[in-house]
């Protein structure tokens, strides 16, 4: 388990041959997460989760 302070600067590795499961946990619905390069497909470094489409 591991606990991160809010906009602290952090990175997970997996060091084993598993795959790894990472599940976050967080004090409010509202989330913003900055990265330093962009986020996978999606060519972001900024991910608001208030500006996802609600069901």
């Amino acid at each position: 388990m591991g606990v991160v302070p809010d906009m602290e600067p952090h990175n997970f590795h997996n060091i084993g041959s598993d795959t790894a499961k990472v599940i976050g946990v967080f004090s409010s619905p509202s989330v913003i997460s900055t990265f330093e390069k962009a986020f996978l497909s999606l060519n972001v470094k900024e991910f608001d989760t208030t500006k996802l489409p609600t069901t």
